[in-house]
């Protein structure tokens, strides 16, 4: 009997690998370098990519091939917001220090579509506006003074809409309602890594995949970086592992708190439904305690649908059945459409919910995204790497931040799963 849920040919990799060119081989490290940039994502590559372009050596150091994490797993989408609610933010920080978080985010908006126009890199860019559905009144209210928020201090337009007129943005009575915000973006996450890699090495730095990196030591008037494939003594060392940072790294895992996120993507869709369920073609959240998203697959009329489960799944199959059972929860139509891929990746918190970016013991670092990442890793990453080339604007609203730590975290975010669990609980029993 075919199974309901699983397509023939399901995967449990990242639809986005699909349209991805093999990985180059990987490039061997050199003995000595300027720059080493520990982490192959957005942030690192972007550091490396500047800081080749201004003529240093830059040596991009991944465990695994640049992308293959979160770079390459999430869901493309490129907001001018924090994701941080900003009614919390503005009671604990004030009016001023909202006023230039939400700049400073909307610096790394403008700074993300301007490189991806520039270097021409092709990855479905579009700026299709976004949908964030309410699931009940008391979570629409909440919303509504979000978008009164995001106007007064992003320069934000968007509308309310009541769980009448959301008809016109979803195709589904799940929810209470919703706001629009306009202008916001998305992107193939993984094609906009590949090219983000290639305009790096193409600039001259050396990426090298299948380099993980063990430790990292003062040594003179630089670093030794011990790697699985040599020693690399460096002058300056810059750490961009965000959420998949780990126990090489202890002066950062304490700080840095990795959630695990999962997507599926569904078999292609006729059209119609694709049109009758996203019939602007935003993309869209939720702000239930637990959080979902979905989006059309770019070029293609599939579903992508995720959230953040705090699970880490052992069995793809498992993974693609839950959240293939969440789809339809929101989607009753859907109950058959069949998943052809479920994939993890790791989203990287921090204790205050806000990017970082500072020099800790003489390495730098830009950690804690916060779900910001393509966006917010492409800007710090160009930042910091300003800030070794000296420039005068390299800074940041968050360099002074303190980055706190909590020892009951270490690279695993181990309570997760059941505050996962009690969330949900509290979103069902929520009226």
């Amino acid at each position: 009997m075919p199974d309901p849920v699983l397509h023939p040919d399901f995967k449990d990799t990242p639809y986005w690998w699909e349209a991805l060119d093999a990985p180059p081989p990987p490039a061997d490290p050199p003995e000595r370098t300027e720059v080493a940039i520990v982490g192959g994502g957005y942030t690192g590559l972007s550091a490396a990519l500047t800081l080749a372009r201004a003529g240093r050596k830059a040596l991009v150091l991944e465990a695994e091939h640049p992308g293959w994490g979160a770079s390459s797993r999430n869901a493309g989408l490129i907001t001018k917001l924090l994701h941080t609610g900003l009614a919390r933010m503005e009671k604990h920080v004030g009016t001023e220090a909202l006023g230039r978080y939400i700049a400073e985010a909307a610096a790394a908006f403008a700074y993300t579509i301007e490189l991806i126009e520039r270097e021409q890199i092709a990855c479905h860019l579009t700026r299709p506006g976004r949908f964030v559905a309410a699931p009940n009144p008391r979570k629409l209210k909440e919303l509504a003074n979000e978008l009164e928020l995001a106007e007064r201090y992003a320069d934000a337009t968007g509308e309310v809409h009541d769980k009448k007129s959301q008809r016109r943005e979803l195709g589904s009575n799940h929810y209470a309602g919703g706001i629009v915000i306009e202008g916001t973006a998305a992107a193939h996450p993984a094609l906009y890594a590949q090219g983000l890699a290639r305009r790096a090495e193409n600039a001259g730095a050396t990426l090298a995949g299948g380099c993980r990196v063990a430790a990292i030591r003062r040594e003179g008037n630089g670093f030794r970086v011990e790697t699985g494939r040599g020693p690399v003594l460096a002058d300056e060392v810059i750490v961009a592992t965000n959420a998949y940072t780990g126990p090489e790294l202890p002066q950062f895992r304490h700080r840095v708190v990795p959630i695990a996120a999962s997507m599926i993507a569904t078999e292609p869709l006729d059209r119609g439904t694709i049109e009758r369920l996203l019939p602007t073609g935003r993309t869209c959240v939720d702000n239930a305690r637990t959080f979902r998203y979905w989006r059309k697959a770019p070029g293609e009329d599939r579903l992508l649908f995720g959230g953040l489960s705090g699970q880490r799944w052992r069995d793809g199959k498992a993974r693609a059945r839950s959240l293939h059972a969440e789809m339809t929860a929101v989607f009753p139509d859907m109950a058959g459409a069949r998943a052809t891929h479920a994939w993890s990746g790791q989203v990287a918190l921090s204790l205050d919910h806000l990017p970082h970016l500072g020099v800790h013991d003489g390495i730098h670092y830009a950690l804690a995204m916060c779900g910001t990442g393509l966006p917010m890793g492409t800007w710090l990453g160009h930042r910091i790497a300003q800030c070794l080339l000296g420039e005068a604007e390299a800074g940041t609203v968050f360099d002074t931040l303190p980055f706190r730590e909590n020892r009951l975290v270490a690279g695993n975010a181990w309570f997760a799963p059941a505050a996962a669990g009690f969330y949900r609980f509290l979103d069902l029993m929520e009226p």
